[in-house]
């Protein structure tokens, strides 16, 4: 009896010790899985704030692209309009190109008994194609030299980068004589002997202008011409300003061994084109 009841008791022990130990592991597992639990919702707290920051991101992403979208449908009405501006400015910039590269002067040469005076050349400022005229004046000499009286004439040019003066009814430009005149210088002093007087008449195609078409244009300039730019060039298309019907007057260079002649000249420039703001008309 006495051994059952030590078997029963040994027995009541170990479900004593048994239920001890599990009392006391509980409380173990139960603070692991509690410390799991918070970091877990550490981490998922943070994932929410992440996400949150994500999404209000996403929200400014959205709106600032509504408002690229709204630029750019402004920008896309405006784009006829620029263009057609950008259109204006090219057509602008090239007249300002034709106008800064298109040049068209007067050339005169003086002639004495029908022989160029060295140096009595005459070039006139830019003609302007705004119904303006241009006027030049020069003073030649004629040296002493063997005795002589000979007529002085004008031949004229048109040296243009235009686009007229291709035949008579689209003339370079129009030139007259405004004054001519010469005088024998006595050597020894006293007072000048006057050898003559000539002016462009009226002309009635040009509404009684003084002045003459030059029908043919000339380049504005040579390269291989060893007398530009002070004396008319072989492609020069001159026209006598001189001849008499379109001048009226005459004028002689007297000179001797000892008497030079002085000759005066003025000339005018014109150009009838009717639009003055086309450079090239």
């Amino acid at each position: 009896m006495r051994h059952a009841l030590h078997r029963r008791g040994g027995l009541i022990a170990g479900l004593v010790a048994v239920a001890l130990v599990t009392l006391f592991a509980l409380p173990a597992v139960s603070s692991a899985a509690t410390k799991t639990d918070k970091a877990q919702n550490k981490r998922i707290v943070k994932q929410a704030k992440s996400i949150k920051k994500l999404g209000s991101g996403l929200k400014l992403v959205t709106t600032n692209l509504g408002k690229i979208d709204t630029r750019l449908k402004t920008i896309e009405n405006a784009a006829p309009a620029i263009v057609s501006g950008l259109n204006a400015l090219k057509d602008g910039l090239t007249k300002l190109q034709t106008l800064g590269t298109s040049t068209e002067y007067i050339v005169a040469q003086v002639k004495v008994g029908g022989t160029a005076l060295p140096g009595c050349f005459l070039t006139t400022p830019d003609v302007p194609d705004n119904a303006n005229q241009v006027m030049t004046h020069i003073d030649c000499v004629n040296p002493p030299a063997a005795p002589s009286a000979n007529p002085v004439t004008v031949v004229a040019a048109c040296r243009s980068s235009e686009s007229d003066g291709t035949d008579s009814a689209h003339p370079c430009a129009q030139a007259g004589i405004v004054a001519m005149s010469a005088e024998t210088d006595p050597a020894a002093g006293g007072t000048p002997a006057f050898t003559g007087f000539l002016a462009s008449v009226p002309n009635g195609t040009l509404g009684g202008a003084p002045l003459y078409d030059i029908p043919l244009k000339s380049p504005p300039f040579s390269t291989t011409d060893t007398s530009f730019p002070l004396a008319l060039i072989s492609s020069d298309n001159t026209v006598d300003l001189t001849t008499g019907t379109n001048s009226v007057g005459s004028v002689v260079s007297s000179v001797d061994a000892t008497h030079l002649s002085i000759i005066h000249l003025t000339l005018r420039a014109f150009d009838d084109s009717p639009d003055a703001t086309d450079p090239s008309a």
